[in-house]
C-alpha cells in the first residue's frame, strides 16, 4: 500500500501553440487583460490571507536576490538541500492553491457553470462535437457527469479528518458539487464500495442526466449566485459547510481514497511581455518548482 503523498506533477499549460495563431492585434488584447487578471490576483490573494503579500513578497525577493539559482543561493546561506527541497515546494504551492470559504465557493460556482452548460448543442458544435464526431456531443455530456462524480470522490484526498479542514478550495468545491448531486438528483450517481478490495465504482445513470443532472446542478448554481450577487455570505455559508462535510458514508469513501494517492498537479502558466517595437511575445517556463516561482516573479515584477 502506498503511503504519503506524492510529489506534485508540474504542467505547462499550452499557451504558446494557441497565441501564436492571434493577430498582432489580438495579441496586444490578450497581453494588456492577462495583466489586467494577473493584477486582482493580487487583490484576491490581499483578501484571501492577511499575510498572502508579505510571504510572496519574500518568496519574489529571494529569486530577484538570486536569479533562480536556488541551489548557489543555498550553498551561499548555507540551507541545505532538504531545507531548499521544502522551500521550494511550498512557494510553488503557495501561488497555485487558495484560502478560505469565499475562494472555495467561488471555484464551486465557476464549475457549476461550465457544467451547466455542458449539454449546450451550439456550444458543443462550436468544438467539434455532434451526433458523427468522435466522442459524440451525448458521450461528451455523460463524461461530463463522469468527471464530475470522479473529481468529487479525488477531491476527499484533500480533506484532513483530525483539523476538519480541507488542503485545496477547488477540491473542496468538487466534492460539495457531487455530494449535492448524491443528495438533490435522486439515482443520477451511485457509488459502489468494495470493502475487500478497497475500490470506489461510479454509475452514472445517463436517462437522468438532463431530467435530474442538469435541474440539479441549476439550482445550487442559482442559490450560489444569487447569494454572490447580494452578498448574502451566512445564507452562502450555512449551505456550503454542510455541503462539504466530509462524515458517515463520505468518511469511509475518503479512507479508500487516501488508501491509493494520486500525485497532485500544478500548472506553470506563460507571460506575455511587449518587446521595443511594440509587438507582444509570450515567454513558457520550465515545468518544474522553479519554473512557477520565476513566472510570478517576471508576472509581478
Amino acid at each position: 500500500m502506498a503511503t504519503g503523498n506524492p510529489k506534485p506533477i508540474i504542467h505547462q499549460l499550452a499557451i504558446k501553440p494557441l497565441f501564436d495563431g492571434l493577430t498582432a492585434r489580438e495579441k496586444l488584447y490578450a497581453h494588456h487583460l492577462s495583466k489586467a487578471a494577473w493584477n486582482d490576483g493580487k487583490i484576491l490573494m490581499r483578501q484571501v490571507s492577511e499575510e498572502g503579500p508579505a510571504i510572496a513578497n519574500v518568496i519574489l525577493s529571494l529569486y530577484r536576490a538570486c536569479q533562480g539559482q536556488w541551489k548557489q543561493l543555498a550553498n551561499q546561506t548555507g540551507v541545505s538541500a532538504q531545507e531548499l527541497d521544502g522551500f521550494l515546494d511550498y512557494s510553488a504551492q503557495f501561488f497555485c492553491l487558495g484560502g478560505r470559504l469565499a475562494n472555495t465557493i467561488e471555484e464551486c460556482r465557476a464549475n457549476l457553470a461550465a457544467y451547466f452548460l455542458a449539454d449546450n448543442r451550439e456550444l458543443l458544435e462550436l468544438f467539434g462535437y455532434n451526433k458523427s464526431s468522435t466522442p459524440t456531443a451525448d458521450d461528451f455530456i455523460y463524461y461530463t457527469y463522469l468527471f464530475i462524480a470522479v473529481e468529487g470522490v479525488l477531491g476527499l484526498q484533500f480533506y484532513e479528518k483530525d483539523g476538519q479542514s480541507w488542503g485545496q478550495p477547488h477540491r473542496r468545491a468538487a466534492f460539495a458539487i457531487l455530494k449535492h448531486l448524491l443528495l438533490d438528483a435522486a439515482d443520477l450517481i451511485t457509488i459502489h464500495r468494495n470493502l475487500a478490495e478497497k475500490t470506489l465504482r461510479i454509475h452514472i445513470n445517463r436517462a437522468k442526466i438532463l431530467s435530474h443532472g442538469k435541474p440539479s446542478l441549476g439550482r445550487l448554481l442559482t442559490k450560489i449566485h444569487i447569494w454572490r450577487c447580494t452578498a448574502d455570505i451566512p445564507s452562502r455559508e450555512a449551505l456550503y459547510e454542510p455541503l462539504s462535510t466530509v462524515d458517515g458514508i463520505y468518511e469511509e469513501w475518503r479512507q479508500i481514497v487516501v488508501a491509493h494517492p494520486e500525485p497532485q498537479g500544478m500548472f506553470v502558466q506563460a507571460n506575455t511581455l511587449l518587446d521595443r517595437n511594440g509587438r507582444v511575445e509570450v515567454k513558457v517556463y520550465e515545468e518544474s518548482r522553479e519554473g512557477i516561482i520565476q513566472s510570478f516573479a517576471e508576472r509581478w515584477g
